[in-house]
């Protein structure tokens, strides 16, 4: 066989695999995609009833077979942090919806672990 003709081989299997690759990820929502579900059904309910709705959503999907990816968790912890927030009056609930849409089109790029709490900016 050519070295062309290896080459052309091995770029066809790495395009399938990356093909298949999205695919799978096609089928597993985005994070917020629960919570976005909770908001729609629950227009005229709180940002704290969303974001436990969406909490609940989740964990019943991917808590069931382990399998809730760590920047997920670190979504949930955000979003758990901005209802907590809410309820102790530090936030209110147009804020803490702004902040949820913000971080949703990246504009709350990083996050870090700080103590039980975790902080995104």
């Amino acid at each position: 066989m050519s070295a062309l003709r290896i080459s052309l081989i091995l770029s066809a299997a790495a395009g399938l695999v990356a093909a298949f690759m999205q695919v799978g990820c096609a089928h597993s929502p985005l994070v917020w995609h629960y919570y976005d579900e909770c908001a729609g059904a629950t227009e005229n309910q709180s940002f704290v009833a969303m974001a436990e709705c969406g909490r609940k959503k989740r964990l019943a999907e991917c808590g069931a077979n382990n399998s809730c990816s760590p920047e997920g968790n670190v979504f949930v912890e955000y979003i758990d942090s901005l209802a907590q927030s809410v309820k102790d009056k530090k936030m209110t609930e147009a804020e803490a919806m702004r902040r949820y849409a913000e971080y949703k089109s990246g504009g709350a790029s990083r996050c870090t672990q700080v103590g039980n709490a975790t902080k995104c900016y």
